[in-house]
């Protein structure tokens, strides 16, 4: 009786990637605004009648759209690009879209290496959308260095309590070039 009275809501291809338990709350909190779309960036505020400067925060040359500001951009970018031959993937850097689709199908599966670019992925969602507002709201300067820096010091940090992990990060023995 009580299941019939749950609402019937279709599932999600993100849901292994926002629950994903190796990922900190604090990420998954920003990674679960940005899947849906949340987030309040320059494209979304202009919708709801607020008049912000359009060009995005990072390079200052684009709209900022979600695509954008998170791969589109030449800045995150670069992150995005040193990220991810740190792991060991050797692909193309797509839009918004795709690479949550190719992130939620990582996710579902299992491994030091999978686990760490699931939370990868999600710090680094974080740390440029922080990056993006504290240059938005507070003119502070923005060094990708200091992303990519606090991304990999994060991982290794969790890397010690995890036996895949450590696995995975001993065979990795530079920093992202």
């Amino acid at each position: 009786m009580y299941v019939n009275l749950l609402p019937i809501h279709p599932k999600v291809t993100w849901k292994q990637l926002v629950l994903h338990p190796k990922i900190h709350p604090r990420y998954k909190f920003i990674l679960w605004m940005a899947i849906q779309k949340c987030l309040a960036i320059v494209e979304r505020l202009q919708k709801f009648g607020i008049n912000v400067p359009p060009n995005c925060a990072l390079c200052g040359q684009h709209l900022e759209t979600f695509s954008h500001l998170f791969f589109d951009c030449e800045v995150t970018r670069r992150i995005w690009r040193r990220m991810l031959q740190w792991m060991g993937y050797d692909k193309q850097i797509q839009d918004w879209d795709n690479e949550a689709k190719w992130m939620s199908q990582v996710a579902r599966r299992q491994g030091g290496q999978v686990e760490i670019t699931s939370c990868l992925f999600a710090m680094t969602v974080h740390k440029v959308w922080k990056a993006r507002n504290f240059i938005q709201f507070q003119q502070k300067p923005f060094l990708s260095e200091v992303i990519i820096k606090d991304i990999v010091i994060h991982i290794h940090i969790r890397g010690r309590n995890s036996i895949a992990w450590r696995e995975f990060l001993q065979r990795v023995t530079h920093y992202p070039i």
